[in-house]
């Protein structure tokens, strides 16, 4: 299964864990300070672990840009080019699925001959796919110890849950935004600019002119999670970003992130991504 990839802007692709499989291959893409342009023969599943924008460009058709939630999964046709932008830099999982595996997949589903919609470049929010995505993340981070027969009944099961979702209808779609676009983005910014510091929900309610209570619940609507949970997430994604620098210790890159100790910075990554950052910086280190 090969990608053709298109020039990237910036300074190139960031590393990827990558497991080849018979009938998938499965990318973990860690957040990218770069535009990321490639198209694929194959299906292509695209989950994201944090707020992101996705952008397609069909052959025959307009652009299209997606502002996507956390925890929301895109199927892209094949020979439809994919940018993920650096606009909000955030962890993504891949399937790569070939065409005739997916129209397998919905041909078993198939009920009295009713043929199968593809849910293309539709955004779905889903309690099962994504638990099977952090169920994936969590096994090809395993690294050396991966079982590739269990990745793959994993990927088995996204696609049986992507078909029945598109069979069913029971995608739900992303959480309904209540804070105005230019207060989230006016929250957002001072988030990702005071990562290193207590960003507190005071004082982002305060920059938008909202009561704390009032804009705890607009923002939950706006990003599907509560402004702590959010900042933290945030925090575990720079140090995601700081951990592929071997020159910083654990415990510099704690205080680059707002952590109040190495401690607390290793108990947080390891509850966000299964891990110990130690591990992770293995991981990722090692495979290049």
């Amino acid at each position: 299964m090969t990608e053709s990839k298109k020039p990237v802007k910036g300074k190139g692709v960031s590393h990827s864990f990558v497991e080849q499989l018979e009938r998938f291959a499965v990318h973990l893409l860690p957040p990218a300070a770069v535009h990321v342009e490639y198209e694929t023969p194959c299906w292509v599943a695209l989950y994201t672990f944090g707020q992101a924008v996705l952008e397609l460009y069909p052959k025959a058709e307009s652009a299209r840009r997606l502002n996507l939630q956390h925890d929301t999964i895109v199927l892209v046709e094949p020979g439809v080019a994919i940018r993920l932008s650096d606009e909000m830099p955030t962890e993504w999982l891949q399937l790569s699925i070939k065409p005739e595996h997916l129209a397998a997949a919905a041909e078993r589903a198939s009920l009295d001959g009713d043929a199968w919609t593809v849910p293309c470049a539709s955004p779905i929010a889903d309690p099962g796919v994504a638990a099977v995505c952090h169920e994936m993340r969590r096994v090809v981070l395993a690294g050396p110890v991966c079982e590739p027969g269990y990745l793959g009944a994993l990927a088995d099961a996204l696609v049986a849950r992507l078909v029945a979702l598109s069979r069913h209808g029971d995608d739900a779609p992303g959480a309904s935004e209540s804070l105005s676009p230019y207060k989230l983005r006016t929250a957002l910014r001072l988030i990702e600019e005071c990562l290193d510091q207590n960003s507190s929900v005071e004082r982002l309610a305060e920059a938008v002119g909202l009561s704390r209570a009032h804009f705890s619940r607009a923002f939950k609507k706006s990003t599907g999670e509560t402004p702590a949970r959010f900042i933290m997430r945030r925090r575990v994604v720079r140090a995601r970003e700081l951990l592929s620098d071997p020159l910083l210790s654990l415990a510099e890159i704690a205080q680059l992130t707002g952590f109040s100790s190495q401690a607390h910075f290793t108990a947080a990554f390891k509850n966000d991504m299964q891990v110990t950052p130690g591990r992770y910086r293995e991981a990722l280190l090692g495979a290049r």
